[in-house]
């Protein structure tokens, strides 16, 4: 399991230059005027970037198809390194995709409880896999809300 600070102790204005969007709408405007300039050069991050677009547009609850897209936008980030280098729609997709996991795996926690009989090794599976990518969103982001979340579940559950 990971351990992820809380956001006391994030630096306060870290992220904030970014104002990365978290609307569905926002991001695409976003990414289509960073797909319209020449900030994106190579082909297949261009085409990576249309299918992560794509996808949250019309999300489905496929985590593997998620995964996909994740691992796609950071290949597509890896040559800016540090998340202040990364171009802000980038960043708001990347952003975005994690938000969708965490919550697709956050109701996958709910599903496995609501069971008559749960198996405790699967739900801390879930909750161990829920925590990592809402992790992401608290350390990178300053977003702690679904991370607290996870925690929550994991208290009442006690896993």
């Amino acid at each position: 399991m990971i351990s992820i600070p809380q956001q006391s102790q994030f630096p306060k204005q870290q992220h904030q230059e970014l104002r990365l969007p978290l609307e569905t709408e926002e991001v695409s405007a976003a990414a289509r005027s960073l797909l319209n300039g020449d900030t994106i050069e190579d082909a297949t991050d261009r085409k990576i970037i249309e299918g992560a677009l794509i996808f949250i547009k019309t999300p489905t609850g496929d985590l593997e198809v998620m995964k996909n897209h994740l691992t796609g936008i950071a290949m597509v980030l890896i040559p800016y390194g540090e998340i202040e280098n990364q171009p802000p729609a980038l960043s708001a997709i990347n952003r975005k995709l994690f938000t969708l996991i965490s919550e697709r795996r956050i109701e996958l926690i709910g599903i496995e409880l609501r069971r008559d009989v749960h198996d405790k090794k699967t739900i801390q599976q879930l909750i161990e896999d829920a925590l990592n990518s809402s992790g992401v969103l608290a350390k990178y982001y300053g977003d702690n809300v679904l991370f607290n979340r996870v925690k929550e579940l994991q208290e009442e559950v006690g896993v």
